[in-house]
């Protein structure tokens, strides 16, 4: 199914028809090249996507110290 055309503009944008922006329901989008096609898929769960990324407060203060010490160590050595 055709839905239709857009410009892509001098910085690389394309503005999504509605049809489209409304039947993909989501505002995080993939982009696939399979031959000579471009095929766009929705993301469902941007959530679950950056999961892995999720650091605690206790993990953010361990990993600084770790890097203070390391640079501590750096400095110790010149």
């Amino acid at each position: 199914m055709h839905t239709g055309s857009v410009k892509i503009t001098s910085k690389g944008q394309v503005t999504l028809p509605k049809i489209i922006r409304d039947f993909i329901s989501s505002d995080v989008i993939t982009f696939d090249i399979i031959d000579d096609q471009v095929i766009i898929k929705p993301v469902r769960n941007v959530a679950g996507s950056l999961k892995k990324y999720n650091k605690t407060i206790e993990s953010f203060q361990k990993i600084r110290a770790k890097a203070w010490q390391d640079s501590i160590g750096k400095k110790s050595d010149q």
